[in-house]
C-alpha cells in the first residue's frame, strides 16, 4: 500500500512540475495599441533591394563626379593656353602689318645684269660671253645651207673633219663634194634649229653644240623631212671658229 501510495505521490509531482513548465510559455497577445504599432510583414528580396538602392546611387553619383572633374581639368589648360595666345598671335599680326608697310614704303634695290645671271644659272664668265660667236656662227651655217651656198658654208669647215657622219678625219674636199650633191639633187632645203646647248672647254678653244634640228629636203625624185639631234664640234684657229665634227646623236622623227 505504502509503496504504491509513494509511487503515486512522485508520479502528480513529475506531472505537476511538467505542468507548470508548459505555463511559462508566453500566449502572443495583441491588444488595438500593439495593432496600430505593427508594421506589415515585407519579403526579404524587397529588403534587400530597398537598402541597396542607396549605395548604387551614391557609387553612380561618385563616377559621374569622377568624369566631369576628369572633362573640366582637361579643358581648364585648353582655355588657358587660347586666351595667352590670342593677346601674342594679335602681336604677331600687327607686327607683321608694321614690316609690310615698311617694306612697301622701302624701294626695290637695284639689280645688276650679274645678279639675274647669278639666279638663273648663268656664269658672268668669258666662257659664256664666247658663247656669242659661237651662236652667230651656227645661224650663218644654218643660213648658207638653206641657201645651197656651198663656198659660204664650206667657211665654216676646218681642213680636217674628224668626224663626218660615219666617216673619220674627212678632209674640207670630202665635205664639200658630199655637200654640192645633197645641194644639186635638192630643189629646196630647209633647216631650222633649236637652242644650241654649248659646252666649252676648260681653255676655251673646243666646243661641242648640240641642238635639235628640223629639215626638208624636196626634189631629186625624193623628198625628205624629219628632226634630228645633231652635234657640231668647234675649234677655235687663228681667232676663228670652225667645225671639226659634224654628226646626228639622235633621230627623233
Amino acid at each position: 500500500m505504502n509503496e504504491k501510495g509513494q509511487n503515486t505521490s512522485v508520479n502528480r509531482s513529475e506531472k505537476t512540475s511538467a505542468g507548470e513548465r508548459e505555463k511559462t510559455v508566453v500566449t502572443p497577445y495583441f491588444d488595438a495599441a500593439a495593432i496600430k504599432k505593427a508594421q506589415p510583414a515585407v519579403p526579404i528580396k524587397e529588403v534587400r533591394a530597398r537598402n541597396s538602392w542607396p549605395t548604387t546611387a551614391l557609387i553612380t553619383i561618385a563616377i559621374l563626379s569622377g568624369l566631369a572633374g576628369g572633362v573640366i581639368g582637361g579643358l581648364l589648360p585648353t582655355l588657358f593656353l587660347e586666351e595667352r595666345a590670342a593677346p601674342q598671335a594679335a602681336a604677331a599680326q600687327q607686327t607683321s602689318a608694321d614690316d609690310g608697310s615698311a617694306e612697301e614704303d622701302t624701294p626695290a634695290p637695284v639689280r645688276s645684269d650679274n645678279q639675274d645671271n647669278q639666279e638663273q644659272g648663268l656664269k658672268a664668265t668669258p666662257e659664256t660671253v664666247e658663247e656669242t660667236p659661237l651662236r652667230d656662227a651656227l645661224n650663218d651655217w644654218v643660213a648658207a645651207t638653206n641657201a645651197r651656198d656651198i663656198d659660204r658654208q664650206m667657211m665654216f669647215y676646218n681642213p680636217v673633219v674628224e668626224t663626218f657622219y660615219r666617216s673619220r678625219n674627212a678632209s674640207r674636199a670630202d665635205v664639200r663634194a658630199e655637200k654640192a650633191r645633197v645641194f644639186e639633187r635638192a630643189s629646196s632645203i630647209d633647216i631650222r634649229t633649236g637652242a644650241p646647248d654649248i659646252k666649252l672647254s676648260a681653255d676655251g678653244r673646243t666646243a661641242i653644240m648640240r641642238f635639235h634640228k628640223q629639215y626638208t629636203i624636196e626634189g631629186g625624185g625624193e623628198d625628205r623631212r624629219g628632226e634630228v639631234v645633231q652635234e657640231l664640234r668647234w675649234q677655235r684657229i687663228n681667232g676663228e671658229w670652225r667645225i671639226i665634227g659634224e654628226r646626228d646623236l639622235r633621230v627623233v622623227r
